[in-house]
């Protein structure tokens, strides 16, 4: 059974708000109703940073009790408490960040796992009298909850160019967390089933030393990196593997997401590309759509590039206090490959090193730093 109770969700399905309870509600909402403000942001923004700093925590250490042992009931009635408390996973604050937002990637993330999170919230509040299956639905709420809670941070962190605001607060980055969220998340998100090539073997979350920490927008990192993954499974990628790393380089996190599949074209990693020659094959012809896109983007921080959506992705990683590198090689018929495309932040253009079974790596840099 799925670590998300999808199975769970068919047997209490009275209880369970599916995709369609939820666009209903949208439809019958009131037109006059307002649109989410940005006094309810930071209010949400900080309900965020309490729920994986504070409640998180209480959750993973009630639910590794054992059943055998006596469940204790005084850190429930905390955990319930707090429940009741987030605003963010409500069905009024789903229906008003619909409204505010029309970002179809904003709408796909929330409904891909906003009905799970509040279906679990809703029962573990119903059956908060019965602790072993409380426990249970703890469970199956914490990591679809914490995935959105990430994910939100991200997107209520905006700002009008696409960038993080600069007010917004960059907290310490919980490697466990990160790993937990992409690990499930990637089962959601994956398409064809085809999360089994999807491999975090080399994902070390044990690398940092107890004083030191890496400061940034833990939801931006999170989304990047589900994006990353998400692409790179798409069916017109043709990826057979795709490995998700997290390594430290000298006084930097390093996170990574490689693929060997078709590789991206020049004119979406450079402006004003000079178009080679296997990219006008027509064994591949040139879309609109071809490739890896993400959400659209114009300049960049640093090199002035405009891909579809590198450009995006690059001033949110930045402005996050990160560093994005991107290295890919386009493959076409056997034994044809375009000449290797590097996007870097960094004006000095570093190249990544690509090994003869690698299309792609997507890379996310952060310094680490000593505790205060």
């Amino acid at each position: 059974m799925s670590d998300f109770g999808i199975g769970e969700a068919r047997v209490n399905h009275d209880f369970i708000p599916t995709k369609e309870d939820l666009e209903k509600g949208l439809e019958e909402k009131n037109n006059n109703e307002d649109e989410i403000n940005d006094e309810e942001k930071r209010g949400f923004l900080l309900q965020i940073k309490e729920f994986e700093e504070v409640l998180v925590p209480l959750i993973k250490k009630y639910c590794e009790r054992s059943d055998s042992e006596q469940l204790d009931s005084v850190a429930l009635e905390e955990i319930i408490k707090k429940l009741e408390e987030l605003d963010f996973l409500t069905l009024e604050s789903y229906k008003k960040m619909n409204k505010t937002n029309t970002d179809p990637q904003f709408v796909h993330d929330l409904d891909n796992i906003f009905n799970v999170a509040l279906g679990y919230r809703q029962m573990v509040l119903l059956y908060r009298d019965k602790q072993k299956n409380v426990k249970r639905y703890l469970k199956n709420f914490l990591y679809p909850a914490l995935s959105q809670s990430l994910i939100l941070e991200d997107l209520l962190s905006r700002g009008e160019d696409n960038d993080i605001r600069p007010e917004i607060e960059k907290r310490s980055l919980k490697l466990g967390n990160i790993r937990a969220v992409l690990e499930k998340s990637s089962q959601i998100f994956s398409v064809g089933g085809a999360n089994e090539k999807i491999s975090f073997d080399k994902f070390d979350d044990n690398i940092l030393k107890e004083d030191e920490e890496v400061l940034t927008v833990p939801g931006v990192i999170v989304n990047s990196l589900l994006n990353m993954i998400r692409n790179s499974d798409k069916k017109r990628i043709d990826a057979s593997f795709i490995e998700v790393v997290c390594k430290r380089d000298g006084d930097e996190i390093v996170f990574q997401v490689i693929d060997d599949g078709h590789g991206m074209r020049r004119q979406h990693l450079e402006k004003d590309a000079v178009v080679d020659y296997y990219e006008t094959s027509e064994d591949v012809p040139f879309t609109e759509d071809s490739g890896y896109i993400f959400d659209k983007g114009q300049k960049s921080s640093g090199t002035a590039s405009s891909g579809l959506g590198i450009a995006g992705l690059d001033r949110r990683v930045v402005s996050s206090g990160g560093r994005l590198r991107v290295a890919s090689r386009r493959k076409f018929t056997e034994g044809q490959t375009a000449s290797q495309v590097n996007f870097d932040t960094n004006q000095k253009k570093e190249e990544m090193e690509l090994s003869f079974n690698q299309s792609t790596i997507f890379e996310i840099r952060i310094p680490i730093t000593s505790k205060k």
